[in-house]
């Protein structure tokens, strides 16, 4: 069994994650497509102290990216659809078929409990689709004729529409804005998309050489994370699929866990350090959404604290995490102004200041710069740093 040293599992990491490149892998709509297909899925956020989740990750991987390229590429493409991976995602449509067995699993489980109101809504819902096309929560408000008591409600619709979106008999054709828009699933997947339901077997295979495809390596108990897979039925896939020698087993030096990789990456283990270009990453970002993962590998001990009470939040609300050469060094918690298009930092902190180099203000007020430019904003403010040196360097750069 192969040993790697820490350093070497951080950049097959960042190699697979497209992250230690000098400039984007990818390019404009079409890199758009490859980037989703490439890591599997791109979780979709409401959170907008910046831009939100979905597009910062494309924006970190995909040159000349703009946000109505999602909307191409789902409502008038059909290359990309929303469904669940851990959470709320963009996937590739070329991997319709493996969403089918949680809409199977949740409709079976979910059925059960419906009432007899619950599914009158919901054959509503349905027949007014299945008549007038795409619609929205939106389109069903109550009548004006609505009164409190009748067995339809607005709310028990919207209720109806998600529940159909889970069990699979309703799809989200497009957003306007970030409203969904309903339609039947014959009316959204391609003709030439496969839809034949994945063996048990084949849905696990596919998660695990998408997982090591998009993140170099991984553990039985990373990859069960994404699609909750009984762990007694992952290891059974993933010792087959190492006698068979499409996956490898490796160690992580001072890691008391097995790991998994694909043996072209071990034909070709990188053994340099990543350029010096800096990358701010959102905190859904493939990268760092597995915490166990990023404490292993980076020694970086992050929690998002937007979700904590403001009085126990230690770094902000919104802390993006700082990428730097092959090392997450600190996190900056940022909030766009937009109506006076401004950037603002409302604070600046690095895991280790005394290891600040030269490069590194010049290389974070780069990336600041461009950041900004993608929040709609002309000005970057800097309100705290905790490392006084790199403040007045940045404060000169950004100047």
């Amino acid at each position: 069994m192969t040993e790697l040293t820490p350093a070497q599992a951080r950049m097959i990491f960042l190699d697979s994650q497209t992250l230690r490149l000098k400039h984007r892998r990818w390019k404009g709509h079409a890199g758009l497509v490859e980037c989703v297909k490439h890591l599997g899925y791109v979780q979709i956020d409401t959170i907008s102290a910046v831009q939100r989740a979905h597009h910062h990750v494309f924006w970190t991987r995909v040159g000349a990216y703009k946000p109505e390229m999602i909307d191409r590429a789902q409502a008038d493409k059909r290359q990309i659809f929303e469904y669940w991976s851990h959470a709320a995602s963009y996937l590739p449509m070329d991997d319709f078929r493996y969403s089918l067995p949680r809409k199977r699993r949740l409709h079976d489980k979910w059925r059960a409990g419906w009432s007899r109101e619950h599914m009158k809504v919901q054959s509503y819902v349905l027949d007014r689709i299945r008549a007038e096309g795409e619609l929205s929560a939106r389109e069903f408000e109550a009548p004006p004729d609505w009164k409190s008591g009748n067995w339809f409600d607005w709310k028990p619709a919207k209720s109806a529409l998600e529940n159909l979106f889970h069990t699979g008999d309703l799809m989200i054709s497009k957003r306007v804005g970030f409203q969904k828009y309903f339609d039947l699933p014959e009316r959204v997947v391609p003709s030439r998309i496969q839809s034949e339901f994945p063996t048990e077997n084949e849905q696990i295979r596919h998660l695990i050489l998408s997982m090591l495809r998009a993140h170099g390596l991984g553990s039985a108990a990373e990859m069960s994370y994404l699609r909750k897979v009984a762990r007694a039925t992952m290891n059974e896939v993933l010792c087959g699929m190492r006698e068979s020698g499409d996956i490898a087993a490796v160690c992580i030096h001072g890691i008391d866990e097995e790991y998994y990789t694909l043996p072209a990456l071990l034909s070709n283990l990188p053994a340099r350090p990543a350029h010096a270009r800096l990358r701010i990453l959102s905190p859904f970002d493939n990268l760092v959404i597995q915490r166990k993962k990023l404490q292993r590998l980076f020694n970086f001990d992050y929690t998002i604290e937007c979700y904590v009470p403001a009085p126990k939040r230690q770094f902000g609300y919104f802390c993006l995490p700082l990428l730097y050469r092959s090392n997450i060094i600190g996190r900056l918690d940022a909030k766009a102004a937009r109506a006076e298009r401004v950037l603002i930092v409302k604070s600046l902190w690095l895991e280790h200041p005394e290891r600040a180099d030269g490069l590194l203000a010049a290389s974070l007020a780069e990336e600041l710069r461009d950041f900004a430019t993608f929040n709609g904003c002309d000005d970057i403010k800097l309100e705290d740093c905790n490392d006084a040196n790199l403040k007045q360097a940045l404060r000169r750069s950004l100047k």
